[in-house]
């Protein structure tokens, strides 16, 4: 008799992603202008499924439809911010690349603070705004329906949080190199991780019961 398993993934804790510490000096890479800019803290990106996509698994190991959680703490308050995925860098401003198989543009909101909603989504960026601003603390953003990348290894998630509703006063975000004047900012390196499947074959057994009856 032969029993197949699907491993499913580490368990849910185990999948966030880890903050990557850039640094107390940081701020003076990003230009004058955003000197004052701190760092988030407790940052992480948790994925249901760390699994590749376009493989042949359903469900949990297939890295589709995986939701996405993302947690942070400002250290000033905030009315939108911006995450955005690169394969090259986790460092704000840098050239980003586009991370293979990913897919965000379909993603949905899950569960996020009052008074926040989705905005504008591409494939390797998303948008959150509130009507109302957030202030400095603990936060927690989850998305539905995001595509893992297709290829096994790290990846990059970028956050920068602002004051306004349209992702910087002033001057706003246009693209992951060119971010705007945002307040808040951090790295979190992130992992893909191959579908794990162990075949097992069990034994059959012939025992006798006391009263001499097949078992």
């Amino acid at each position: 008799m032969s029993i197949n398993y699907k491993a499913l993934r580490r368990p849910a804790a185990a999948l966030s992603a880890l903050a990557l510490v850039v640094g107390s000096a940081a701020p003076a890479l990003f230009g004058a202008s955003q000197a004052s800019a701190a760092q988030l803290t407790s940052r992480e990106v948790q994925m249901s499924d760390s699994a590749p996509s376009g493989t042949a698994f359903t469900g949990v190991g297939s890295g589709d439809a995986v939701s996405y959680t993302v947690t942070f703490t400002t250290s000033a308050s905030m009315q939108s911010f911006v995450v955005d995925f690169c394969s090259n860098t986790p460092l704000i401003e840098d050239s980003c690349t586009a991370v293979s198989g990913l897919n965000a543009s379909a993603a949905t909101v899950g569960t996020v603070p009052v008074n926040w909603s989705l905005g504008a989504l591409t494939a390797s960026t998303l948008k959150f705004t509130s009507t109302a601003p957030q202030g400095a603390g603990a936060v927690s953003f989850e998305v539905n329906g995001v595509t893992n990348p297709d290829v096994v290894g790290s990846f990059y998630a970028r956050i920068t949080t602002y004051t306004d509703a349209a992702y910087g006063a002033g001057t706003p975000y246009v693209s992951a190199a060119d971010v705007g004047t945002y307040v808040d900012y951090g790295g979190v390196a992130m992992s893909i991780n191959e579908t794990i499947t162990v075949t097992a074959r069990v034994m059959e057994q012939f025992s006798l019961c006391a009263d001499g009856g097949v078992a």
